[in-house]
């Protein structure tokens, strides 16, 4: 009965800790709205399972032992560097494709590619240093002490984790979408217009890292 209590308390502990880092605004929060403008309510899901998908192999790597690998310096400067070009391409191919959508054509997408959207929410995942960071600091500490319970405790946590930003992201698409008949063409531009300035700026950021790391 207590070790159950203590997975049970594994489980909420991780979905809490989930939430904190899901809400806090970044290229993954950038690129749902994005792709919600333009794809429906479907996107902001399907990212967080892409997303969640490379958190699966980041805590099998991590219980294995690879945090010591991504701490190295070398590859910190690699993700920065590589991780800022592409999230500067994606920037740029949001600014200027964003005239060519039409909001009246984003509430029944038919050209929804959920492969695609997986895959962009590993890429983007992958692409950001600072998601590398929280892995091997705050990740691998919720790992090594879920792993004194053995794979039902790292089990419980990982899917306490992914729970948050699938649950997150989903309820940001919903908002999004039920709030389309409050926008117009003008603000519904200017707000994928922003989302590709903040994706551009944060891949300027991380390029800068590579140099001052």
């Amino acid at each position: 009965m207590e070790d159950q209590f203590v997975i049970v308390t594994i489980f909420f502990g991780s979905l809490l800790i989930g939430f904190s880092g899901a809400a806090s605004p970044g290229p993954l929060l950038a690129l749902s709205i994005k792709e919600t403008l333009q794809n429906g309510w479907k996107a902001g899901p399907l990212i967080a399972i892409g997303h969640s998908i490379l958190e699966l192999f980041i805590v099998i790597g991590i219980s294995i032992g690879i945090n010591q690998l991504l701490n190295s310096d070398f590859i910190a400067k690699t993700i920065s560097l590589f991780g800022g070009i592409m999230l500067v391409i994606l920037g740029i191919q949001t600014i200027i494709s964003n005239k060519e959508v039409n909001i009246n054509d984003t509430k029944e997408p038919s050209n929804l590619n959920s492969k695609t959207l997986l895959l962009q929410g590993a890429l983007v995942s992958l692409s950001n240093p600072y998601w590398f960071i929280w892995w091997v600091t705050i990740g691998a500490t919720l790992i090594i002490n879920s792993s004194d319970h053995g794979i039902l405790g790292i089990t419980s946590m990982y899917i306490g984790h992914i729970l948050a930003d699938i649950v997150w992201y989903t309820a940001v698409s919903l908002i999004l979408v039920s709030g389309f008949k409050f926008l117009s063409n003008k603000i519904y531009h200017y707000l994928l217009l922003s989302c590709g300035i903040f994706l551009f700026l944060m891949g300027i950021y991380f390029i800068y890292s590579f140099f001052s790391i």
